[in-house]
């Protein structure tokens, strides 16, 4: 694609997102380079999973843990002190994540409507903890649907808060840009609550010596993450099954809004979930704005083949 042409998308695309309901939709290619896509690993694991080749489906899910899971911790120590020793490919995916996310902020911060809220919904099937490392460091106002300080818990009733900030002296309230963060696919800092009954915020360190257990104890503890496995109609608890679909239902719910538009990025639509509650709302809100980055000028038809049949083509 030419310069010009980038240049007239980009301007278009500004001129939507001024006057809409800001969501953006982030899969694996997101945190790429420095945690690398599996290709087709979804179709492995359940390919594995449904021929009881338990063999290859405990090789695939090590696989996944060494490159998805584990370097998270990596990720989690990440400082601009310790940047030198650091991996190249994990400074460099941070750093996209901050530029991402600061042009966010001060492009809401400077939007002049008064009737949107300054209200960022960022979903994404990605389980690493990149966009919370970021947004900490950041120091900016995020919401992930945790409430309490020394036993943090899950609830999704918990997103769409809105914060605002009084002047001291002159009581003028004012609203604090606030990025919801939706895990579609759950997360490495989900962990078990009490009974099974919550998921409770985990710090990772369970995560530390997976990689040295026996197949029986690593299965044992691979099975116990609060993650939507990639090959998975299958959930831990019950309280994951109704958090995941809670979670697609809100993001449904966004996507049915007046106005909204919705960037995606690094995400294929392999999940068939989220195909179809996108393809549904594209095809029943002629307000809705979608815009696809693909990697290359060759995933194009790839995507257009996935939305042949919507009627709107915002």
């Amino acid at each position: 694609m030419k310069t010009n042409e980038i240049e007239n998308i980009l301007e278009k695309l500004k001129k939507i997102a001024e006057v809409s309901h800001l969501n953006f939709l982030f899969g694996a290619g997101t945190s790429d380079p420095f945690i690398a896509p599996l290709p087709q690993i979804e179709v492995k694991m359940d390919k594995a999973d449904r021929g009881g080749k338990l063999k290859e489906l405990l090789r695939l899910k090590k696989e996944f843990f060494n490159t998805v899971m584990k370097p998270c911790l990596s990720i989690r120590s990440y400082n601009k002190d310790n940047e030198i020793v650091i991996a190249k490919k994990l400074v460099e995916t941070y750093r996209n994540y901050r530029c991402f996310l600061t042009e966010t902020t001060g492009y809401v911060l400077a939007r002049k409507s008064s009737l949107l809220d300054k209200q960022v919904n960022l979903f994404t099937t990605n389980i690493d903890i990149f966009i919370e490392k970021t947004l900490e460091d950041m120091g900016a106002n995020y919401n992930d649907g945790f409430i309490g300080r020394i036993f943090p818990l899950f609830r999704t009733s918990h997103f769409q808060t809105i914060t605002k900030k009084k002047s001291e002296y002159l009581e003028q309230q004012s609203e604090i840009p606030t990025f919801n963060l939706y895990k579609l696919h759950g997360s490495l800092t989900w962990g078990k609550g009490v009974g099974n009954s919550e998921i409770e915020y985990s710090d990772l360190v369970n995560l530390k010596d997976m990689d040295k257990y026996d197949d029986r104890e690593f299965i044992e503890s691979y099975d116990n993450l609060h993650i939507i496995n990639p090959n998975q109609e299958k959930f831990a608890t019950s309280v994951l099954r109704s958090t995941h679909y809670e979670l697609l239902r809100l993001y449904a719910t966004e996507l049915e809004k007046e106005n909204a538009l919705l960037i995606v990025a690094g995400f294929s639509f392999a999940d068939d979930h989220i195909l179809q509650i996108t393809t549904r709302a594209m095809d029943s809100n002629p307000t809705l704005s979608v815009c696809i980055i693909c990697h290359s000028d060759s995933n194009g038809p790839s995507y257009r083949d996935k939305f042949r049949s919507i009627r709107y083509t915002n």
